[in-house]
């Protein structure tokens, strides 16, 4: 038995809040964990702020790839849902 059931424009907007959250946690930890390596490679080789910029770098660059792709494929996603749901309202 159900409860709550939450309508199809709820289920949408959840969606794209959950992904917004990902792509948030998934930026910031990939920049820290990157600067934190960079750092920690700079120290052992003593190469000051060669790696920190680095790996500061690579970790926006690779966070910021990972949520274009995860956005385009949610958006597509999405769009299919759609398409498919207007061409079954015009049989019905």
């Amino acid at each position: 038995m159900q409860f709550f059931k939450r309508s199809e424009s709820d289920s949408r907007q959840g969606g794209w809040i959950d992904l917004g959250i990902q792509a948030g946690l998934t930026l910031a930890l990939s920049v820290v964990l990157f600067t934190l390596g960079g750092r920690w490679l700079d120290a052992q080789l003593g190469t000051s702020p060669l790696f920190l910029i680095v790996g500061t770098l690579w970790g926006a660059g690779g966070g910021t790839w990972w949520v274009i792709l995860r956005v385009k494929q949610y958006s597509d996603k999405e769009e299919k849902r759609a398409q498919s749901g207007d061409a079954e309202g015009d049989r019905g």
